[in-house]
């Protein structure tokens, strides 16, 4: 038997249908639904879309503001601890070293009626003026101790007084004067950890540290009044203030009259992932914003807290 050979038809270009389809545009939230639809995912409105998009964006700035709170608050502990156990009548240099230094007096009197005395001659006192002080108004002196770049490590000894006193003036704190060999010494004795191990003052580091968190919050509020809006315009409210917890408290939402709220009207409860846990009923309306008691809830680890929601839609 012969094999019959089978040939494909040769197709011209005419044969060829040649008009060109457009490309549709397809926006991004059809395009998502689309997808959601294969998925079997739940895919909202453009509103709600968004919503998720800036509560996921207020999270991340709302934990990058805890993380800035935290380290403003170390490394004020840390600049308060290291001023309480520093003493205010010690003064740590180096060799060659000026520094200003303040001391209370008995009584005003002028500069020319004061004098000092220093354990080493290497140590002299310039006194600045005499000023009351800032708590209580008692009068202190200012000075500036100028320590000689020739001076050895130790520990010296300085006592301010007025000229006229023989013996040593009472109320009148001596300093102690300590002196380092060099910067990794004296870096050593500091009380703040901040200070020992950076070199930078832990008040300098707080006030760094509190700049974005005023930018943190900032952020988080605008966003939120954002969220607020979007969430009215479908619908939904958050949460802001609670009377009790579990069933029978009160709550408080942003929504009232306008979106067509009143005494008697029954909305449903979400919990922060937007499930149906309860019922409230409204009890007084404003304008804006509503008292509602909850009626009805499910499961008796369901919390009514701040950030649940109340939805005007029925789930």
């Amino acid at each position: 038997m012969k094999r019959l050979r089978t040939e494909e038809p040769q197709l011209k270009a005419a044969d060829y249908d040649q008009k060109v389809v457009p490309p549709v545009k397809v926006s991004s939230v059809e395009f998502q639904k689309t997808i959601a639809a294969y998925s079997g995912r739940r895919i909202g409105t453009a509103d709600e879309i968004m919503l998720g998009r800036m509560a996921r964006w207020r999270g991340i700035a709302g934990k990058i503001t805890a993380f800035f709170c935290v380290l403003f608050i170390v490394s004020l502990l840390d600049g308060c601890q290291a001023q309480l156990r520093q003493q205010i009548n010690v003064l740590n240099v180096l060799p060659g070293a000026t520094e200003k230094i303040t001391g209370p007096l008995e009584k005003r009197v002028s500069i020319q009626e004061l004098t000092y005395t220093s354990s080493s001659d290497l140590i002299q006192l310039s006194f600045i003026e005499i000023d009351a002080g800032f708590w209580f108004g008692q009068p202190m002196w200012r000075a500036l101790v100028i320590v000689s770049p020739h001076i050895k490590p130790g520990e010296y000894r300085l006592e301010v007084m007025p000229r006229d006193t023989v013996q040593k003036a009472q109320g009148l704190i001596p300093f102690l004067i300590k002196v380092y060999q060099d910067q990794l010494s004296l870096r050593q004795s500091f009380k703040s950890a901040i200070k020992r191990y950076s070199g930078i003052s832990p008040w300098l580091v707080s006030g760094f540290f509190f700049l974005p968190i005023i930018l943190g919050f900032g952020a988080i509020f605008l966003m939120s009044k954002k969220m607020e809006k979007l969430m009215v315009r479908s619908g939904k409210a958050e949460i802001y203030q609670v009377w009790g917890r579990m069933a029978g408290c009160e709550v408080a939402f942003g929504l009232g009259i306008k979106q067509g709220i009143h005494p008697g009207s029954c909305l449903t409860l979400l919990d922060e992932n937007g499930r149906p846990v309860g019922v409230v009923v409204v009890q007084k309306v404003s304008e804006t914003d509503s008292v509602a008691f909850v009626e009805e809830i499910t499961g008796l680890d369901h919390r009514v807290k701040p950030g649940y929601i109340v939805s005007i839609d029925k789930y």
